[in-house]
């Protein structure tokens, strides 16, 4: 039986009207809602990169500020210029030796105390570390203690520095040009987390000069940026080179045609870029709940309204064949219980016809009773092209009709009463060509007046217009036997 139904054609329209309204809905979904999703995904990269150049821009300025100071103070002692600071915060100082600070150390160390004040998201912020790298004396000067870390001569080589790509010791000069040197995203060594980091090396001479030497870099400014490791648990990193220029591509993994994306790019610095893909169809794939939803639903909602429209046709037509005269397919007087009839006629003033054959009964008698059906037809046909579909056209019983005109004035009903009148004896019936004519009785009925009054009152008119039509007839035969008789 399944099978039966999943094979019945109305079965197979509504699966594929149900598809096809659903790629509509899930398109228009897309387009209407798709930037939205699109634009959350990379503004949450483009976050990363803000704090990246905010990040950027304060290690300048304590870099520019520590030579400045480096110039101003040359010839003091280091213990003068250390013993002179004033502490902001508990710092951390890790070296790989015994030796005291230098003098350019602990002036680094004194700007950035004093420097504090104005950078206080450096403070307590897990998501942020700040530390000074002294090549010179082989020391890491940090904002605050670093659990677990300990510095190591391999931190202070060309080696180490060519693995992080953030020693501006032993860059090239044309990554030096812009002070900036920005790593991939990487695993920090100490807390494990992913993290960026951004370097700006403090020279011994005047930053003004036109071109950093690697010689002339005594330490660097380091900040540390880490990241959420929700946000990268999907994600790999593709790196390559475009000559000298790194391109770090932030693609996720588990998706196909994963380059087929959308993208934000970030210039780090001169010769670093940062790509972030989010691929369409992660986005695709991500909202087809609301396409099977919607195409679950649309299947059933269309199902379902099949089956009413068959419940409503199979009632129409119950009430439709009740109500349905079978000779001439009017209604019968059945359709004075109808519920939508008695609504319809509380709403609207009505007018009212009465019609009833003339001489019917003579066609019986002389042609029989088929000739009396095609002429009560004929009625009926001359009725339908009178009056509007809206109208109720009812066949009391043999030749007595009655035509219910919701929303029609008198005058206009008299109108109509004429026209049809017309309308019969226009046209002759049966091969005899016998013409027919009939009597009408106009009549309007109030919103609030019982419709059984209204009927009687019609049925007078109509018998009252009988009567003229009789006497005109007399009229008429007097008139022709008064000529003939003269003739003769």
């Amino acid at each position: 039986m399944n099978i039966m139904k999943l094979t019945n054609p109305n079965t197979s329209n509504s699966l594929i009207l149900a598809l096809l309204l659903s790629v509509f809905g899930y398109v228009l979904f897309l387009a209407t809602t798709g930037n939205y999703f699109v634009k959350t995904a990379l503004t949450r990269f483009e976050l990363v990169t803000s704090q990246v150049d905010n990040y950027k821009q304060k290690l300048l300025v304590l870099s520019l500020l520590t030579e400045s100071e480096i110039d101003r103070l040359e010839g003091h002692s280091a213990e003068t210029i250390n013993d002179s600071i004033n502490l902001r915060y508990r710092d951390a100082i890790y070296s790989t030796n015994d030796q005291a600070l230098t003098l350019e150390e602990s002036v680094v160390r004194s700007v950035m105390h004093r420097a504090i004040s104005f950078l206080p998201d450096f403070i307590n912020n897990p998501d942020i570390k700040l530390m000074y790298r002294s090549f010179a004396g082989e020391k890491f000067i940090m904002q605050r203690p670093s659990k677990g870390f300990e510095a190591k001569a391999e931190y202070f080589t060309d080696e180490h520095c060519v693995i992080t790509q953030t020693c501006s010791k032993y860059a090239w000069a044309d990554q030096l040009q812009d002070r900036v040197i920005i790593s991939s995203i990487h695993t920090d060594t100490v807390t494990g987390r992913p993290a960026i980091s951004i370097a700006v090396p403090v020279t011994t001479h005047s930053s003004t000069d036109a071109t950093i030497q690697n010689e002339d870099i005594i330490g660097e400014y380091i900040v540390n940026l880490y990241l959420d490791n929700a946000w990268l648990h999907d994600k790999e990193i593709d790196v390559s080179y475009r000559g000298r220029t790194k391109h770090f591509e932030i693609l996720y993994k588990d998706y196909w045609f994963n380059t087929l994306a959308f993208r934000s790019t970030y210039v780090a610095d001169n010769m670093s870029i940062f790509t972030y893909n989010y691929p369409m169809s992660k986005l695709l794939t991500e909202q087809l709940f609301f396409f099977l939803v919607m195409f679950v639903a649309t299947y059933l909602l269309h199902v379902k309204s099949m089956e009413s429209k068959q419940h409503k046709s199979q009632l129409v037509n119950a009430i439709s064949n009740a109500t349905t005269d079978e000779l001439t397919n009017l209604h019968n007087r059945k359709l004075f219980k109808s519920k939508l009839f008695k609504e319809v006629l509380s709403k609207k003033g009505t007018a009212l016809i009465a019609i009833d054959g003339n001489s019917i009964k003579a066609i019986n008698d002389q042609h029989g009773h088929h000739a009396g059906d095609v002429a009560i037809k004929h009625i009926a046909n001359s009725m339908r092209a009178t009056f509007r579909k809206s109208d109720y056209l009812v066949r009391n019983g043999g030749d007595e009709f009655l035509a219910i005109l919701p929303d029609c004035s008198r005058a206009r009903a008299d109108e109509l009463a004429q026209s049809l009148q017309q309308a019969v004896q226009r046209t002759p019936i049966l091969e005899q060509q016998l013409y027919i004519s009939i009597a009408t009785g106009v009549t309007y009925r109030e919103i609030h007046e019982p419709i059984e009054q209204a009927i009687i009152r019609a049925d007078q008119n109509l018998y009252e217009h009988k009567k003229q039509l009789l006497q005109q007839s007399k009229s008429e035969k007097s008139s022709t036997e008064t000529v003939n008789s003269a003739a003769s």
